[in-house]
């Protein structure tokens, strides 16, 4: 049993970065026999791991033909990105209300080790910080609310480092951010993160126009 488990986790993971990094693009047709032979299992650990996939948004099904990449779409990035700006800007509101100077530092830390990074891992680094804020903001379920949008956004967010300045613009919002939290300056930490938020979709929304070979967008 024990093994079993450990495999569906393994086939899960191995699967998840595929779609997640695009080596698997949007649309694309799930091989299981393929998979199988590639990660040494049965069909049995594979379906159960895109059937989790399935439940989670990256994969869709279709009767008689099988399982497919989820399409990446301009509404599911404008979706996501809503849903975002909303959770986001609640968890500030009660991040400054609840926020103390060890929190502020904590914040502080994580840019620190930001602005040390290469472009790609910043944007790691940068997630860490948003969901840095959520805890701060005390409320657990919006932390796992915001964790779900994070998983589902991350194909949109590995799309904007496509944007040869993005990381660095995107240090510098996270900066201002910080700075109005520190100052207690809720309205304008509110509409910083807004305008973060608004910049990340609008570059992302741009490219997927721009890179429709490369990503395999439909």
């Amino acid at each position: 049993m024990k093994k079993r488990e450990n495999q569906k986790g393994k086939v899960y993971s191995v699967l998840k970065d595929k779609i997640l990094y695009f080596e698997l693009k949007p649309g694309e047709r799930i091989q299981e026999r393929e998979l199988s032979q590639e990660l040494g299992v049965s069909r049995t650990p594979i379906r159960e791991a895109l059937n989790r996939l399935e439940q989670e948004g990256f994969i869709t099904t279709f009767p008689n033909r099988g399982y497919f990449v989820s399409n990446f779409t301009h509404r599911e990035v404008q979706e996501l990105y809503d849903i975002r700006e909303v959770l986001e800007c609640f968890a500030i509101q009660q991040a400054t209300k609840r926020g103390s100077e060890k929190d502020w530092d904590s914040l502080g830390k994580i840019l620190l080790n930001e602005s040390k990074k290469t472009k790609d891992q910043r944007f790691d680094i940068g997630r860490m910080f948003h969901e840095e804020i959520a805890r701060i903001s005390g409320n657990r379920m919006l932390q796992q609310m915001l964790a779900t949008i994070f998983e589902r956004i991350h194909r949109a967010r590995w799309i904007d480092i496509f944007f040869i300045n993005r990381a660095d613009d995107s240090f510098k919002e996270h900066l201002q951010i910080l700075g109005y939290l520190k100052k207690g300056k809720e309205d304008k930490a509110v509409t910083a993160t807004q305008r973060h938020i608004q910049h990340a979709k609008e570059n992302i929304l741009h490219l997927l126009e721009r890179k429709k070979n490369l990503l395999y967008i439909k």
